[in-house]
């Protein structure tokens, strides 16, 4: 049996579920969300609201398997995600240019 079977909410309380949907279907993550959260948090949310899809964002061949961030700020806009396959991630992240350049200072050693 539910806990709320008959209870009704407060004029207050139907007043911030109503902004938080509003937040919500603009695309913000505030609401129900209070405080500062880590990376996992974050990106728990975002995969929360953001439907993933079957193709990379970028490149659009590959499938998507990772959820990155567009700006590095990591904003509660649901714009500023996107959803990459390995390449494009390691490539937009400029992980590749430092994985080349190692390389090549290890075998110039």
């Amino acid at each position: 049996m539910n806990h709320w079977t008959g209870r009704h909410h407060s004029e207050e309380s139907k007043e911030k579920i109503s902004r938080s949907i509003s937040l919500l279907q603009e695309g913000r993550l505030r609401g129900p969300y209070k405080g500062r959260v880590g990376y996992e948090g974050v990106h728990w949310r975002i995969r929360r609201f953001l439907p993933k899809p079957e193709l990379c964002d970028l490149c659009h061949l590959k499938p998507a398997y990772d959820l990155t961030n567009i700006s590095g700020k990591y904003l509660d806009s649901l714009d500023d995600w996107q959803y990459l396959c390995r390449s494009c991630h390691v490539k937009s992240d400029g992980r590749i240019y430092n994985l080349r350049h190692q390389k090549k200072f290890v075998s110039n050693v």
